[in-house]
């Protein structure tokens, strides 16, 4: 529960949550009733947000972590369900982009393919992660 009389709605987990639109998502769901599990890599905008869930009254609990790799996503998760309780809503909004790091024509002919390498990997790894948890289905 929050630490305030408020009404309290539940639980919900933010990837990318340090900043952009996933940093608005994490204020919105404090001033709305929520405690926040917060998700990304930047350490510095993620105990930042944090600090903005925790003046709302509600608890925060910061996990960097980067969403490419399966096992911290479920080790966030974990810890965030340890904390928190049961996650009732996930907002999967981590940006991803590997275009910097890849060959010029391994980007063109995965653009030109309409396959991004990573994105929609990350979604579908996150987005099992959340089912699994808020469904209480054992993952895969």
């Amino acid at each position: 529960m929050s630490d305030t009389g408020d009404a309290y709605r539940g639980v919900v987990v933010i990837t990318g949550a340090s900043a952009g639109i996933g940093r608005a998502v994490v204020r919105r769901s404090a001033a709305s009733g929520y405690d926040v599990g917060l998700i990304a890599r930047g350490e510095d905008g993620l105990e930042a947000a944090g600090a903005e869930v925790r003046r709302e009254g509600h608890r925060a609990v910061v996990v960097p972590c980067d969403v490419a790799n399966a096992e911290t996503v479920e080790a966030a998760a974990t810890q965030i369900e340890s904390e928190l309780g049961t996650i009732d809503v996930w907002v999967n909004n981590a940006m991803v982009s590997d275009a910097v790091s890849q060959p010029r024509h391994d980007r063109t002919s995965r653009i030109r393919a309409g396959l991004p390498k990573y994105s929609l990997s990350k979604r579908l790894l996150c987005g099992q992660t959340c089912n699994c948890r808020i469904y209480g289905f054992t993952a895969l």
